[in-house]
Order: structure tokens, then C-alpha cells, then sequence
């Protein structure tokens, strides 16, 4: 029996609110942060990190429209937007995101550090958008990592795997990435059509 989209939706906003709230770290914390747990991008953790100068107070999946949502089909657009606050000025940070399969395989990962964007200020309630024309991705659950941190990788507030979607697809292929393609073939290659029933 199939889930409908609402319930699908239900079931993932329920999924990841369950593993943000589990995840809070205390509310004071002695010692400097842990090291960096993310050095290897292929053996995934779930938690969250960071000494909170910069919070991530919430995270959201947008669609074209700019609504909520936790369910895509491939190719769709989609958006991530980071809420975050910083109590005092800060001059030195750096976005970041990681999309991760469902057995915890790296997808793809980016911050603006990598994309030689130059931080000057921060302060205060402030977003951060990070925008996908074409979700390419083969159906499946995938998870999210967000984070904030110093260039040096100091982190301000880590969040791993907290955050859940769905992509959905009407074709049944497999794997992680749908890359847009189309096949050519010579005169002695021929397919017939397809009937009305997909036959």
C-alpha cells in the first residue's frame, strides 16, 4: 500500500523534528568542541556540534512556489533555507551543506568557502538560500547536513543528518544521481512505441 503525499509528508516533517529535538546539545558546554567529525564525509553520524556563536535556529525545504514541503519529484526545483542568529558581530563564517543517501553515502557537499565566497558580516537573524534548479536524483529518502563554521572549520553549529526529504520518480531507475541524458542510435537500432497502457 502506497502512502499518500500528505501522510508522506506528515511522516518526514514528524521524522525530522524527532532527530532535530533529540540532537539539541546542552544548553552550556565545557571545553572546546569536538574534533571535526565530518572528516570523512562517508561515515555519517547523526547529531549536532558546535560552540553556537552562530546558531542555525531553523531549516526548511522550499518548493518552486516557496512553500514548505518534504516530498519532490526528480528534476524539480528546490530550495534550503538556513535560519540563523549570532548574538555578536562575526566577521569569520562560512555556509554548508552535504545531501546524503539513505545509507549514509555523500551526494554531494559545497560551501561558500569552496565557491570563494569572502565573508565580511554577520550579526543578528539572518538566512542563507541555497537553491537547486534541478533536483537530479534518483527516488529515495535522503537526508540533509547544514552548517556554519569558521574558515579553519571550527564549527559554530553543525547539523548532521537531521533533516529528511523525499524525491519521488516515474521512472525506475537506480542509484543516486539522474543526470539529464538522452540516447542516440544508429539506423539498425529500433524500438517500437509505447501503447497507450505502457505496454
Amino acid at each position: 500500500m502506497h502512502r499518500s503525499a500528505p501522510s508522506l509528508r506528515a511522516l518526514l516533517a514528524a521524522t525530522t523534528a524527532k532527530a532535530v529535538e533529540a540532537a539539541q546539545p546542552p544548553e552550556t558546554s565545557e571545553g572546546p568542541p569536538p574534533e571535526d567529525p565530518t572528516s570523512n564525509m562517508f561515515h555519517a553520524t547523526e547529531g549536532r556540534w558546535g560552540s553556537r556563536e552562530i546558531a542555525i535556529t531553523n531549516v526548511a525545504f522550499l518548493d518552486t512556489a516557496g512553500a514548505e514541503t518534504f516530498v519532490f519529484h526528480s528534476g524539480d526545483a528546490m530550495a534550503v533555507r538556513l535560519s540563523v542568529h549570532a548574538a555578536q558581530p562575526i566577521e569569520d563564517f562560512v555556509f554548508g551543506i552535504g545531501l546524503f543517501n539513505a545509507d549514509g553515502v555523500c551526494c554531494y557537499g559545497s560551501n561558500t568557502y569552496l565557491e570563494e565566497m569572502n565573508p565580511d558580516r554577520l550579526t543578528g537573524d539572518a538566512e542563507a538560500m541555497f537553491h537547486i534548479d534541478s533536483l537530479d536524483l534518483v527516488e529515495g529518502t535522503y537526508k540533509l547536513d547544514v552548517a556554519i563554521h569558521k574558515r579553519d572549520g571550527y564549527p559554530y553549529d553543525y547539523h548532521r543528518l537531521l533533516y529528511t526529504f523525499r524525491v519521488k520518480s516515474r521512472t525506475l531507475d537506480v542509484g543516486i544521481y539522474r543526470p539529464r541524458h538522452r540516447w542516440t542510435f544508429s539506423p539498425g537500432v529500433q524500438f517500437r512505441e509505447k501503447d497507450r497502457d505502457g505496454s
